[in-house]
């Protein structure tokens, strides 16, 4: 049972932000089946030419820039008020999966508010901590300057990558996903920091009963209690190892995810799943890993993912191009994305604009083409 742990509120945008990892080697395969070996981890702010944005980090400039990816510096980063206080620790935040089922509002519409609704809450950055397992874990919370406390928005959970961390992911998601940006106040972003596992500094447990599925529940426990969350389901994303968590994490726990993107991931344990997810699957043909692992993985995840969806193997155009979008899917659309050129850490082109058209089709809100 998660016990609440202590909140800080950051006043820079490296204050707690984890120790550097610069020059760190990974020389091993992890548990998504991906050799990183030899391969230089940068603590965040850039990342070599050869690696691409295998650790959720800014592309060197060396790189460039893909058709996705906007450079918005860092040095009037506005990080939010300091001291903001989350309340006392050791608050019982019950099990996970909370869902207080829809509310009939008086315009006559449904919502579905989580335990937080009406709790006001400080915009900006904080870093929150629990423990699980026996183990001190943080996670970066980011609040819309215009959030709403009485609005259910979604809870969106974004994985970073192999020797990654949550800061980074941010400026990786910020600057090439666009996520925050179109999706606004519509939305409570995290970022979980990752562990030392399968030869990576810092990454996940590729395990169904493995503590970083855990741990992404605590999470989610834990916002639905002290923010106004949509209970409808999170939006999942991560990049590289991050994908392969998004898609394992999915797979562990399908009825907490409204819809899940993983990009660059590799072929990911498939086993065990609870259920069809909706899902967009992706990677560019420019990435450096394209051929040993970014590519079958693809591959071997899209087939995945369309014989649990239940599609057929015949496929529509999806916007933005190249994507297809899966037929026979019923309720659960798979979209799949190869994206020309590119990077390790390309997204499609306006992913985040369309991310946010993908999830209000999902909840019902536009209809599906």
């Amino acid at each position: 049972m998660l016990r609440g742990g202590c909140v800080v509120s950051l006043l820079l945008v490296g204050a707690c932000a984890p120790s550097s990892l610069s020059g760190h080697v990974i020389a091993a395969r992890d548990a998504g089946g991906r050799i990183d070996a030899g391969i230089p981890i940068d603590s965040g702010v850039s990342m070599d030419a050869t690696l691409g944005h295998d650790a959720g980090a800014r592309i060197d400039a060396a790189i460039g820039t893909d058709s996705g990816a906007t450079d918005m510096g860092t040095s009037a980063l506005d990080m939010g008020p300091p001291g903001v206080d989350m309340g006392p620790p050791g608050v019982d935040m019950g099990p996970p999966g909370v869902d207080m089922g829809p509310v009939t509002i008086d315009g006559g519409g449904t919502t579905f508010p989580s335990p937080g609704c009406g709790t006001a809450q400080a915009s900006g950055f904080r870093t929150m901590t629990m423990t699980v397992r026996g183990e001190s874990r943080s996670y970066l919370v980011n609040v819309p300057v215009d959030y709403d406390p009485m609005t259910p928005v979604p809870l969106h959970m974004n994985f970073h990558g192999c020797g990654g961390d949550a800061m980074s992911h941010w400026y990786s998601m910020r600057d090439r996903g666009g996520v925050e940006a179109a999706f606004g106040a519509r939305g409570v972003y995290v970022y979980p920091q990752g562990l030392a596992n399968s030869g990576c500094a810092t990454g996940w447990e590729m395990s169904n009963g493995g503590k970083d599925v855990e741990f992404v529940d605590n999470i989610r426990t834990t916002i639905s209690n002290e923010f106004c969350i949509d209970t409808r389901g999170m939006i999942v994303t991560g990049m590289s190892y991050g994908g392969d968590f998004t898609n394992k994490y999915s797979c562990a726990r399908p009825g907490n995810v409204v819809i899940a993107a993983a990009q660059a991931s590799s072929a990911w344990p498939h086993s065990d799943c609870g259920g069809p997810v909706p899902i967009i699957v992706t990677y560019a043909l420019g990435d450096v890993f394209a051929e040993s692992y970014t590519g079958p993985g693809f591959a071997i995840s899209r087939d995945f993912w369309r014989g649990e969806n239940g599609c057929t193997t015949m496929s529509d155009a999806e916007t933005p191009s190249p994507c297809v979008r899966y037929r026979g899917c019923v309720n659960d659309p798979l979209i799949a994305c190869e994206v020309p050129g590119g990077d390790h850490g390309t997204w499609p082109d306006n992913f985040g604009v369309n991310l946010l058209r993908w999830y209000r089709e999902q909840i019902g809100e536009i209809a599906r083409p």
